[in-house]
């Protein structure tokens, strides 16, 4: 083998095996992707997954909500106390501080509850048109009321189908109706054609 020979021979091999490692390198890649991409995914339905936020929401605005109630339970003490003060202690002041500062307090929580709220209704509205895919996934969703909606609009059309055979049949009983009326007609025609 020539020198020449040798060197395209090692070029062929050395671009064949270039050829090779990318093909490998790609392939890698893709499954890499491909495993990124069903991790993702997977952990996007469990994040998103309807049951999971119902819980999590439930929390929060739960959460919220019981900072309102104690704030609301906080005045109805305080107004007690400053009633039963006002009442039994005749000489003595009566302070209006913490009556306010209750107040003041659950306006406050009242406030952030309603702030959760719209921070969690447009958190879900985001989620359901911009991250979840199929209907089906996103929050809120209910298979029983879809299921429902299909057949209400099946038993519609199943009434509308009734009434147009329905309409026929009415339709061919007074045609034949019509038919028997001109046939009797033509009988009783002709016999009186036939007795005169």
């Amino acid at each position: 083998m020539s020198e020449y020979q040798k060197k395209v021979q090692k070029k062929h091999h050395h671009k064949a095996e270039m050829q090779r490692r990318r093909e490998e390198f790609k392939k890698h890649k893709d499954e890499l992707l491909a495993q990124t991409s069903t991790g993702f995914n997977s952990f996007k339905q469990f994040v998103f997954a309807p049951y999971l936020l119902t819980f999590v929401i439930s929390i929060v605005i739960g959460y919220a909500f019981s900072a309102v109630i104690k704030d609301l339970a906080a005045i109805l003490s305080a107004l007690i106390r400053y009633l039963s003060g006002w009442i039994f202690d005749m000489k003595g002041a009566h302070p209006l501080q913490p009556l306010l500062h209750n107040v003041a307090n659950l306006f406050e929580s009242t406030l952030t509850l309603a702030f959760i709220s719209v921070t969690v209704y447009y958190t879900v509205k985001f989620i359901n048109n911009y991250l979840t895919k199929e209907k089906d996934e996103q929050w809120g969703f209910d298979q029983q009321h879809e299921d429902a909606l299909q057949e209400q609009a099946l038993q519609k059309r199943t009434i509308e189908l009734q009434e147009e055979i329905l309409k026929r049949l009415e339709a061919l009983e007074n045609k034949s109706t019509a038919s028997k009326a001109k046939d009797s007609q033509k009988v009783s025609s002709k016999e009186q054609s036939s007795q005169h």
